[in-house]
């Protein structure tokens, strides 16, 4: 929620107490940044502008507040701080095994996006279980948990979909999808949409809903009006014969998103952020907020979530990566074990290159995700089209991966005759 909705905490942030340890009525306050507390997980009283600079989150979010005279603070009506938002809540009233009643805070800069925060939370854990309780905030109660309504056309949806509605069917469908629905006249239907349902933003949000319930297999299947005979495109065909060579040389094929991050990418591999990086505008994770620029880091991370498994582990992986808007294609592959090192690495990158038909030529790297005198570029015309080597001890800590390994990557369109999408 806090990527989602909250936009990393600048447009909500959200804080879980134990109400047990606090007394109500609770204040919301702009407070002197010299003022302390102990913050979440320490054990030792810091002021804000100390929790800015020495905590973990302190540090990930401070650039939301650092500029302002005042901090926010919620205290208790003893004083006792709850809550630094949008950075961290206070030690005092950390949520235990042994916490029976519950306090949410919601704060933030978005009326909207609050209190869909607020009653995705309330919502998910009355499912589970549990009592929602108001608070009165300036007069007003919260949670407001109330439906919204909308009527939206049964027309525009058989339309849409091509599928033969009614209004008496859609409520039908709209009722297995979780939504309130009665008919309004003869092409109109009234919904309401849950209070959690944030993702509703358009007649057309709900006609998608409708499409599930009916069922996609149901949908009658129309032929397109023209007709054309299809071949592969000379692109695929290429990357078709690279997958060939590695699987003959015993490696195993995997796909990684598409979608990375700047953690993976660049930081753990020791490497500067390459220019042109397509960014998400509005990433709803962490783990997805650019375009991939490169093939080498994924397959490091696939190492990393098949740690536990025997080795030797052998990958490679074949794909489209994003550079200044503009598509190229790249081949990479990882080999572990105990015995991984540059002589693998530049036997197996000569193997690949050699059966692709690219005359190349090697000079030394200066790659620093490789090991300094256990890396090599590969150049084709004049060009460096690629790398390979032994990966430095640094990245294998960052990825958390105790053998060592040998890895290479290099650019398609080294091959000769190789066509640009």
């Amino acid at each position: 929620l806090h990527w989602a909705v909250g936009r990393g905490r600048s447009k909500v942030a959200i804080g879980i107490h134990d109400m047990d340890t606090v007394k109500p009525p609770f204040h919301y306050i702009a407070s002197r940044r010299s003022r302390g507390f102990i913050p979440l997980d320490f054990t030792e009283k810091m002021t804000m502008d100390e929790i800015l600079e020495k905590h973990p989150k302190g540090r990930d979010y401070a650039k939301i507040v650092r500029d302002f005279p005042l901090f926010p603070l919620i205290v208790d009506d003893d004083d006792h701080v709850l809550s630094f938002p949008p950075i961290i809540n206070g030690e005092r009233t950390r949520v235990t095994i042994d916490t029976k009643n519950i306090l949410l805070d919601t704060t933030g800069t978005d009326k909207r996006a609050v209190s869909v925060a607020v009653n995705i939370i309330c919502t998910a854990m009355a499912e589970a279980g549990a009592t929602i309780e108001s608070v009165e905030i300036d007069g007003i109660q919260t949670p407001t948990l109330a439906p919204s309504e909308r009527v939206v056309s049964v027309s525009e949806c058989s339309s849409l979909l091509g599928a033969d509605l009614t209004p008496e069917s859609m409520c039908g469908y709209l009722k297995r999808m979780r939504f309130g629905a009665e008919p309004a006249g003869a092409d109109k239907v009234n919904v309401r949409v849950p209070c959690y349902r944030a993702d509703i933003m358009h007649d057309w949000d709900l006609f998608e809903d409708v499409a599930i319930a009916y069922g996609y297999d149901k949908l009658e299947s129309v032929p397109p009006k023209t007709f054309t005979v299809g071949k592969p495109h000379p692109v695929q065909v290429s990357m078709a014969l690279a997958r060939q060579v590695f699987s003959g040389l015993g490696y195993l094929e995997v796909m990684p998103f598409t979608l990375s991050n700047e953690e993976v990418l660049y930081r753990k591999m020791q490497r500067e952020e390459t220019r042109g990086v397509l960014h998400v505008m509005h990433p709803i994770s962490i783990e997805n907020t650019v375009v991939r620029t490169e093939l080498l880091p994924l397959l490091m991370e696939f190492l990393t979530i098949n740690r536990h498994r025997e080795l030797p582990q052998r990958l490679f992986t074949v794909g489209d990566v994003v550079v200044d808007c503009k598509t190229h294609q790249q081949a990479s592959g990882v080999s572990t074990h105990p015995e991984a090192d540059f002589s693998e690495a530049y036997a197996t990158a000569d193997a690949v290159l050699h059966e692709l038909s690219i005359d190349y030529t090697v000079k030394e790297s200066a790659d620093p995700a490789f090991i300094d005198g256990r890396r090599g570029d590969i150049i084709v015309n004049g060009k460096n089209v690629g790398v390979f080597g032994e990966i430095h001890p640094a990245v294998l800590v960052a990825f958390e991966l105790e053998h060592p390994v040998a890895a290479f990557e290099f650019d398609l369109r080294a091959v000769p005759g190789y066509p640009v999408l």
